[in-house]
């Protein structure tokens, strides 16, 4: 199951205004606006364009750009009751198809029995569909300019535990549109992921300044950084850093390991190649199987070599990142930060033959060390929970006790007089039956504050 999320009705008419109004405005630039203004505006203005192909793309008016642009620029006015008018009542048209029922509000739900047809139902609702097809409806667009969030269900160990996982466009997208939605939907998230290349982790600037916006909305643990395709190096390029002592014994023992490899399989080729054994068959068979396997042993030290060379990048990018975090934030907490391969992580779950591996192991991935620290984020909040019970609450209701029971004996009796008194008197109130018998006189004597109060009353 899907649930989609629209805005409000008169949010999409006043986005459909404001997008025509940047869009108009863009059509009459003036000649003193700077390039920044320019620039911002010339974004807008795609972006509304991008907005409307997509949502009337089923109009003859918005059958290609040319067709749109010259639509757009009939109108007289930023305001132009026409043109403005128009784009109003087809939007309107399309929320009146999408939310029949006012009783759901602004929500609609999408059902499937596979996840593949969950996923084609869904499309039309997150980004442009060349032949969008929205069942159960007349129209043929393209609405994610008016969805809000879309949000999927299915049974998993992590969304059981009440964690909910959402996927961004980011916040460095042409479109505008796409921007402030992400931007909206971090300020409700606790815990924000940044994802990036592996190559311009280091020194990519606008990387670095997501990374701290997102420790001032959550503060310290709330961030995990994801730098991906750590397998994509050039092994015959030069390493542009040093290796640390345990990398260069690493990287020894692997060209030891290989200059044996290497003198035994050149030593097989040579008895290979002796004339002495050309009618030898059982030799040269067991020639031949030594042969494949030094062969197999060499492409096994490949392997090793870029494993150990991914693992050297893989701590020199989050020593780089975690350091300029640190220095930014000035956050005393590590950074949890992961180097992942995906395309080998992902023949590591189709299979592989025997004989050929993937070219990283699967722990040389990280991302099992990654899903291992996403499915412990619970816990620990459970557990910070049951340590602010114990360190905060705890220890405020004692010294809450510690501090009335300091007070002066004198002061202390009072209080304790006052408190027996007023439950004596409700007592005696809520137990009424046990005095119906008696006179007036033995109920003066027993009780004679109930007496006191009958009289008052």
């Amino acid at each position: 199951m899907a649930e989609v999320s629209f805005f409000s009705r008169q949010t999409c008419v006043d986005m459909v205004k404001e997008g025509f109004a940047m869009y108009f405005l863009n059509c009459h630039i003036a000649d003193d606006i700077d390039e920044e203004e320019l620039e911002e505006l010339r974004l807008n203005s795609n972006t509304a364009l991008s907005a409307f192909m997509a949502l009337f793309q089923d109009r003859r008016e918005f059958r290609d750009k040319t067709s749109a642009e010259q639509f757009l620029q009939t109108a007289s006015s930023a305001d132009d009751l026409v043109v403005v008018g128009r784009l109003i009542g087809w939007t309107e048209d399309i929320l009146q198809e999408l939310l029949p029922d006012e009783e759901n509000g602004d929500k609609t739900c999408l059902y499937a029995h596979t996840v593949a047809s969950i996923k084609k139902m869904v499309e039309p609702f997150t980004r442009n569909v060349e032949f969008p097809s929205l069942g159960g409806t007349t129209i043929k667009c393209s609405p994610w300019p008016l969805v809000k969030k879309v949000r999927h269900s299915f049974d998993s160990r992590v969304l059981l535990q009440n964690i909910v996982l959402g996927d961004c466009p980011g916040i460095n997208d042409k479109n505008r549109l796409r921007v402030e939605s992400t931007r909206r939907y971090l300020q409700d998230c606790h815990i924000t992921i940044m994802v990036n290349r592996m190559d311009r982790a280091i020194d990519h600037a606008s990387f670095h300044n997501n990374i701290n916006n997102a420790y001032r909305r959550g503060r310290s643990g709330s961030i995990i950084v994801v730098c991906t395709r750590s397998d994509d190096i050039n092994m015959k390029g030069k390493q542009s850093f040093r290796n640390t002592i345990a990398e260069e014994r690493v990287n020894a023992r692997i060209d030891e390991d290989e200059h044996l490899v290497n003198a035994r399989f050149e030593a097989v080729r040579a008895d290979l190649r002796k004339t002495s054994l050309r009618g030898n068959l059982a030799t040269r068979l067991q020639l031949q199987t030594r042969k494949a396997r030094y062969e197999y042993k060499k492409q096994e030290i490949e392997r090793r070599r870029l494993g150990a060379r991914v693992s050297a990048r893989n701590r020199h990018v989050r020593e780089g990142v975690s350091a300029q975090y640190h220095e930014d934030t000035k956050d005393p907490a590590p950074l949890a930060m992961f180097c992942i391969a995906n395309t080998v992580y992902m023949a590591h779950n189709a299979g592989y033959p025997k004989g050929s591996p993937p070219c990283l192991t699967l722990e040389g991935t990280e991302i099992p060390q990654m899903r291992n620290h996403i499915y412990s984020i619970p816990s620990d909040g459970k557990f910070r929970a049951l340590y602010h019970y114990c360190h905060t609450s705890l220890e405020t209701a004692l010294n809450t006790v510690e501090i009335s029971c300091s007070t002066t004996k004198l002061k202390r009796k009072e209080d304790l007089n006052k408190t027996f008194t007023r439950a004596r008197k409700v007592c005696i109130l809520c137990d009424l039956d046990r005095y119906t018998s008696l006179t007036i006189t033995e109920l003066e004597r027993q009780c004679p504050e109930y007496c006191c109060q009958i009289r008052r009353e």
